[in-house]
């Protein structure tokens, strides 16, 4: 995608163009200049396979990750979301633990939503680009899924919080056809990663809008307590960073939020 506003710096955009007359299915699309979540969306309005995958700008697909990801489809068609193992690059990560237990899982399977598919199994979230949906899941609704266009940070997790609760059918699979580059300077996490505050008020609005989806569609019922715990580890261990007076503040305001989108303990819609 390109935006309006700009040109391409970093010779992007004449290997895009170079890519589309060699494969026709390679579409261009300009943008005006916006967050990626507006990026994201025009994508999903302009898709017309049957399955999305998400690729940023900064990372690659595995080799043959399409063909391994078709060759899943054709195994479980009635699955809405498929979520596959992501390696990093161009090095690995000091704490082999957290690479363990962040972007490698187990297989599994779900039919239907439960609380152990969202809040238990290490590839739900917080990553958009190492799930496939299904786009007649995402285009199924009078609304269809999109992604919160005012979001340029987390973005994902509110998407992921809103689409799992709706979806029927989930495949976890042991393919690793993602590479997510780590420690790139100016990405959006590297942008805000020096301001602890910062981090942790863009963790609140991103708390809200979960919180706001959850209730109106009376999800709290019946996942209220998971939900408070989620809520809890995502802003909680951002707010011990701080120093003392800050982290009183922070902590403060985090139950002045839970009570302002209806305490999710409260099993009532």
């Amino acid at each position: 995608m390109e935006a309006e506003s700009t040109s391409s710096t970093d010779g992007s955009l004449n290997v895009i163009k170079n890519y589309m007359q060699e494969d026709e299915r390679i579409k261009l699309i300009r943008i005006k200049h916006s967050t990626v979540s507006a990026a994201r969306n025009a994508g999903l309005d302009a898709a017309k396979g049957e399955w999305i995958v998400f690729l940023d700008g900064d990372d690659k697909l595995a080799p043959d990750a399409l063909k391994l990801l078709d060759a899943q489809t054709e195994k479980t068609p009635d699955a809405d979301v498929i979520i596959y193992n992501a390696d990093i690059f161009p090095q690995r990560i000091e704490s082999e633990e957290w690479y363990q237990k962040t972007l490698q899982f187990p297989a599994a399977s779900y039919t239907g939503f439960s609380d152990r598919v969202l809040f238990t199994e290490r590839g739900s979230l917080p990553f958009i680009w190492r799930q496939a949906y299904r786009a007649a899941f995402l285009n199924e609704r009078e609304e269809p899924l999109r992604f919160d266009e005012e979001l340029g940070y987390a973005e994902d997790v509110v998407f992921i919080m809103g689409a799992f609760p709706r979806a029927t059918r989930f495949e976890f699979i042991t393919d690793c056809l993602y590479n997510y580059r780590i420690r790139r300077a100016g990405s959006a996490m590297d942008s805000v990663g020096n301001d602890p505050e910062e981090v942790i008020d863009r963790h609140f609005t991103v708390l809200n809008k979960v919180c706001y989806t959850w209730q109106q569609n009376g999800w709290i019922e019946g996942h209220g307590p998971q939900l408070l715990e989620w809520c809890m580890k995502y802003v909680i261990l951002k707010i011990r960073q701080l120093r003392t007076k800050k982290r009183k503040f922070y902590a403060r305001k985090f139950f002045e939020e839970l009570i302002r989108n209806k305490n999710p303990r409260d099993s009532t819609p």
